[in-house]
């Protein structure tokens, strides 16, 4: 799956599921925080991510240590999610 897909598919779980950042202009580069994803709303996004792409976040994204921005998480998805 492309990653310009799959940060179309987080903005619509942020948008509509967390009803976070609606109305910003979000891409690639965008910070986690600029659009009010806390560490509680991370694990809730992580929760409708494994739903809509089929797998399981493991226990090193829940660290979130590398995951700022809307890139950041696509980029972890693209390398666990099969074509």
């Amino acid at each position: 799956m492309e990653k310009q897909e799959i940060i179309k598919q987080l903005k619509d779980i942020i948008n509509n599921e967390l009803e976070l950042g609606i109305g910003a202009d979000m891409n690639e580069t965008t910070g986690l925080l600029e659009i009010g994803i806390d560490s509680i709303a991370l694990m809730s996004l992580f929760v409708y991510t494994e739903e809509r792409f089929n797998f399981v976040v493991g226990e090193d994204a829940l660290l979130g240590k590398n995951l700022h921005s809307l890139g950041d998480i696509a980029e972890y998805i693209s390398s666990r999610v099969k074509a």
